[in-house]
């Protein structure tokens, strides 16, 4: 599934929740005004793909294409906390852990999903929402 597939999918669950969703795009952009180019900053990098409000409490969520993805940016962060150091091509996954912590130090939750039923889980062990979706079972790989 695409990203912006999932993230449709996402805001489209969460509104029915009653939440307030503001979709976030960050980096730059060129934009011609007057007959010059300009550079038009957006969010900053690392910021998380939504901004929602559920029940008065800010959530953060970065959005990736699926589970796997999310469970990638995951092991990475973990290794970046136990040695402090990253390759150069996970960068972009420190600053939005960075950004993260921001969040989080300022009272809001920040949460990595690959799928809405992911969403609903940290919904759920949050304490926002009783489980509307059957729990899916992982069983382990053989």
């Amino acid at each position: 599934m695409k990203e912006k597939t999932l993230q449709n999918s996402v805001v489209a669950y969460l509104e029915s929740l009653g939440a307030y969703v503001i979709s976030v795009k960050s980096g730059k952009l060129m934009a011609v005004y007057s007959g010059k180019v300009r550079m038009i900053h957006l969010a900053p990098a690392g910021t998380p793909d939504l901004f929602v409000i559920l029940e008065g409490i800010p959530i953060c969520i970065e959005l990736k294409k699926d589970e796997k993805t999310a469970d990638q940016w995951k092991r990475v962060v973990s290794r970046y906390r136990e040695s402090g150091s990253t390759a150069k091509s996970n960068i972009p996954i420190i600053q939005q852990y960075e950004c993260h912590n921001e969040i989080t130090r300022a009272g809001g939750i920040a949460i990595v999903c690959g799928s809405v039923q992911e969403v609903e889980d940290e919904l759920v062990s949050h304490g926002f929402i009783q489980r509307t979706l059957p729990k899916r079972v992982k069983y382990p790989v053989r």
